[in-house]
Parts: C-alpha cells; sequence; structure tokens
C-alpha cells in the first residue's frame, strides 16, 4: 500500500513537472523569438539577424546526446533540399569546442553550429525549455516568430511538415 501510494505520488509530481514545462514552451509560442550571439567554430560571433527573413529551425544539442546524434544526418539532408527556399537550420552546441570539433571528424554538418556552455543553458531556457531536455527543436518563421517547439528527437515527418507550413 506504501509503496502504491508513493508510486502514485512520483506519478504526479513528474506529471505536473511536464505540464509546467508545456506552460512555459506554451508561453513563448507566437512570441518574437529572443535574441543571442554565439560563436560558430572559427569563433565568429553570429547572431540571427545574419539569416534574417529566413525560416530557422534552431536545434540544441549536445555531442554525448544520443537522440541530439541521430537527427543530424537527417537535419543535413533538409537542410540541403530545403535551402533553396529560404530554409536555415542552426545547430546550438551545449558543448565545448573541442567535443564539437571531433564529432564533426565523423559526422559532418552542413549548416552552422554555434556552442556555448553557460550562454547556451540559458539561451534554451529562453526559448521554453525549462527542464533542459535534449535535442530541443524552434521553428521560426521568417518574421522572427515562434511557430512551433518540439523537445526529444525529430522525425522527419515533423521536420517536413513544420517547414511546408512557414513556406
Amino acid at each position: 500500500m506504501a509503496r502504491s501510494i508513493l508510486l502514485i505520488l512520483l506519478l504526479a509530481f513528474v506529471h505536473s513537472n511536464n505540464l509546467a514545462q508545456a506552460a512555459k514552451a506554451g508561453d513563448v509560442l507566437g512570441q518574437k523569438r529572443p535574441t543571442f550571439s554565439l560563436p560558430d567554430l572559427n569563433e565568429k560571433i553570429q547572431t540571427p539577424d545574419n539569416w534574417k527573413g529566413k525560416v530557422l529551425i534552431i536545434n540544441f544539442w549536445a555531442t554525448w546526446c544520443t537522440p541530439c546524434l541521430k537527427e543530424i544526418p537527417m537535419f543535413n539532408r533538409v537542410q540541403k533540399e530545403y535551402a533553396p527556399d529560404g530554409i536555415q537550420f542552426i545547430g546550438i552546441a551545449i558543448d565545448n569546442k573541442a567535443s564539437i570539433e571531433k564529432f564533426k571528424q565523423k559526422t559532418p554538418i552542413n549548416y552552422p553550429v554555434l556552442y556555448g556552455i553557460k550562454s547556451t543553458t540559458k539561451l534554451v531556457q529562453e526559448y521554453g525549455n525549462e527542464a533542459g531536455v535534449l535535442p530541443f527543436t524552434i521553428f521560426i518563421d521568417r518574421r522572427g516568430i515562434i511557430q512551433r517547439i518540439a523537445p526529444g528527437q525529430l522525425t522527419e515527418k515533423y521536420t517536413r511538415e513544420s517547414i511546408e507550413k512557414m513556406l
């Protein structure tokens, strides 16, 4: 009996945290995207304004996150296909430069990769990810308005449907 009560309380706690996460993410939908300044792997500072007028797919990831790494080949394919339509993927790694460069030797990435640890952790929260779930992807229209937020690993179908809705 005590175990059952403990399990029910634990499930209720997890569920309430998931609802709080969803509410926070929902708070940024339809809002102007937060701005940022982060270095790319060449140490050049990048901001979202560098891609003004494009549909942005911002993906927060890390080299130690298995679901994150599984998305990258699909993002490469979709980026290549939709680039002529003004689609721009941006990978924001919550990681250090050395780990990213080592990873890129095995798995090329055909879109910009920005990085940081403290700054990106804060930024992912500004985009509605209070729990720090990775991967975490944001779909932003050409006006800079957040249209979709997707915690967890994306399917190619979901990614393409999300892009098509913003073209």
